[in-house]
């Protein structure tokens, strides 16, 4: 689903958003700078380590929260949670806890655009893999859920604030809190929308099918360039040059697959059955 207008003019502005990123690494840097850029606040983020805190606040300009409480105090209307996939049920739980305890200043209403209820924050999640009914503690706190997976690669934050533009978003809502799984999912494709993404509707129990095609689709090939690398190397070549040498090959095999798509793209013996020059390859 397209993301930008028929006239190509950038998604909505997020002025008047105020967030938290509750995980501030790679990507989570990444989003709050891009949404910053699209005119929302942030209003504070957490970092598990004294080390990530350092690098987030080289990145975002900004101190770090002192803990989960000191974020909810802050009274953001958006939540993003951004920690590895392992903690993210840990963290949906306490920051419930953090909601319940400081629920007159975590339930402030909503005013940015990507907000569909009068009555709560949104709360998300940026896992591809995790089921968004890890959400369920925050929703029974009275906050709006979804998963909100970017389907892009995010190596450092000041260069991925810009890969959101063009970018699908897997968005999947959450049933509980208030207005349901409808309000959840206009609110993801809001957020998406302004960060000029293309977001979509993805089943919760294809969660799991999706992320490992992703996996497929971008780490399997980072590994399969550090084989070809490696042969390369063997070859006599230069392990120094040896990218350089070999990358336009690989981005000549994307753009084949941008513009005639995987079937078409493929060249080589295996395209032309060379058996002969598949054998000497084995």
């Amino acid at each position: 689903m397209n993301s930008r207008p028929a006239d190509g003019r950038p998604g909505p502005s997020l002025a008047g958003l105020r967030f938290a990123i509750i995980g501030a690494g790679r990507l989570g840097s990444s989003l709050a700078l891009a949404m910053r850029a699209r005119g929302a606040e942030l209003a504070a983020f957490t970092c598990h380590t004294l080390a990530g805190c350092a690098r987030a606040q080289e990145w975002l300009g900004t101190r770090a929260a002192a803990d989960l409480a000191d974020a909810v105090s802050t009274r953001p209307n958006l939540y993003v949670i951004s920690v590895p996939d392992t903690a993210v049920t840990e963290v949906a739980e306490n920051l419930a806890a953090a909601f319940r305890v400081g629920r007159d200043t975590a339930t402030t209403a909503p005013n940015g655009p990507v907000s569909a209820s009068d009555a709560a924050t949104v709360v998300i999640h940026t896992s591809g893999v995790t089921s968004v009914e890890v959400l369920v503690p925050c929703a029974e706190a009275g906050a709006v859920v979804l998963a909100f997976h970017p389907l892009q690669t995010f190596s450092e934050p000041l260069s991925g604030a810009g890969r959101f533009a063009g970018a699908a978003i897997a968005v999947t809502p959450g049933a509980g809190g208030p207005g349901g799984s409808e309000t959840a999912l206009r609110a993801g494709f809001s957020l998406a929308r302004s960060l000029d993404s293309r977001p979509f509707l993805l089943p919760n129990n294809k969660r799991v099918l999706y992320h490992a095609a992703a996996c497929v689709a971008s780490n399997y090939l980072v590994a399969l360039e550090a084989c070809a690398e490696s042969m390369f190397v063997r070859t006599g070549m230069s392990r120094d040059e040896v990218l350089a040498l070999f990358l336009p090959l690989v981005k000549g095999t994307l753009d084949n697959l941008a513009e005639q798509g995987t079937a078409a793209a493929l060249t080589g013996p295996l395209s032309r059955g060379d058996t002969g020059t598949v054998a000497q390859h084995v």
